[in-house]
């Protein structure tokens, strides 16, 4: 209109007797947006909007941990190791989310509490971690990349079980009990491929510290497994599996200490039949600890994989 940048055509014959709004007109002022620089030379200044504060980040801040569905969950392989202390900042979390190194999802339950009391499980110093509750309470996850033996390291007060669940919730798939309070570490050869696996309290409260994936090694080929294996309290704490097929199974079981040059100081053998918890009295000399399975007949043959006691 007149020079100024909002520009509008009326048509005369039928605007002129039409004394109702024009609905064309209005609409067109309603959006319009100025496009004036200047009136009568002066310059004509937009007006300033002051962006809204966005304040300063602490360098020392906790990261929180990533949010990420199930589907992100990276598949543990051999050789991984996840502790508890790296999963989420040591901060609460709820069902879905996936720890920062991306191995450990939160399958149920939120809020979960952090513990840091520190203690050394299968050579390594740890972080007591999340706590951990019935399965559609407080549980976690991984989904390991193939067979393998998984190793758990937690905290359980009293006799307070550790579970773990695979291809059925109904019923767990391994299942590790402890005889005092104190720190452990329970082994599981996963056999199940492609299903995930759950960690679970199954009589409520224990801390779960960290998860190493190792190769299984042809395990089946065996007629035991040493499920697990620590020294707690003076005593030697072993758990076997046997998949053999004799009635009653006769064998014997060797522990061997070396030496930090990786010689033999030390040997003992206990005879053994079949599926069984066994607790032994035992002063370790300060080297490393392996367990051997033989059979008993004399013939030398191994029935078990080599385990190195945690």
């Amino acid at each position: 209109m007149g020079g100024g940048d909002f520009k509008w055509t009326f048509n005369n014959e039928t605007d002129d007797p039409d004394h109702s709004v024009n609905q064309a007109l209005l609409d067109a002022i309603k959006s319009y947006e100025s496009k004036l620089i200047s009136v009568a030379g002066g310059t004509v200044v937009p007006p300033v909007v002051s962006p809204e504060p966005t304040g300063t980040a602490d360098p020392d801040a906790t990261p929180q941990p990533t949010v990420a569905p199930p589907g992100d969950i990276s598949k543990m392989p051999i050789g991984a190791v996840s502790y508890a202390k790296d999963w989420f900042g040591q901060q609460s979390m709820s069902a879905g989310d996936i720890s920062l190194d991306g191995y450990v999802g939160c399958y149920k339950g939120n809020g979960n509490s952090y513990k840091s009391n520190s203690f050394s499980a299968g050579g390594e110093a740890m972080t007591r971690g999340y706590q951990v509750k019935q399965l559609d309470a407080r549980s976690f996850y991984i989904i390991p990349e193939s067979e393998c033996m998984v190793t758990i390291y937690f905290y359980s007060s009293g006799s307070r079980r550790l579970g773990v669940y695979t291809e059925s919730a109904a019923e767990p798939a391994g299942v590790y009990t402890p005889e005092t309070s104190g720190d452990f570490a329970y082994t599981y050869h996963f056999t199940e491929v492609g299903s995930p696996l759950y960690i679970a309290g199954l009589d409520g409260d224990i801390n779960l510290a960290g998860i190493r994936i190792s190769a299984a090694e042809e395990a089946d080929e065996y007629d035991y497994s040493i499920e697990s294996a620590v020294i707690k309290d003076g005593a030697l704490n072993i758990e076997l599996k046997y998949r053999g097929a004799e009635q009653v199974p006769s064998a014997r079981l060797i522990v061997a200490e070396y030496s930090g040059s990786e010689l033999l100081s030390g040997f003992n053998s206990y005879e053994i039949s079949g599926e069984d918890i066994l607790k032994f009295d035992y002063v370790p000399g300060g080297g490393s600890i392996k367990l051997y399975i033989w059979s008993a007949d004399g013939a030398l043959e191994p029935l078990s994989i080599p385990a190195t006691v945690q």
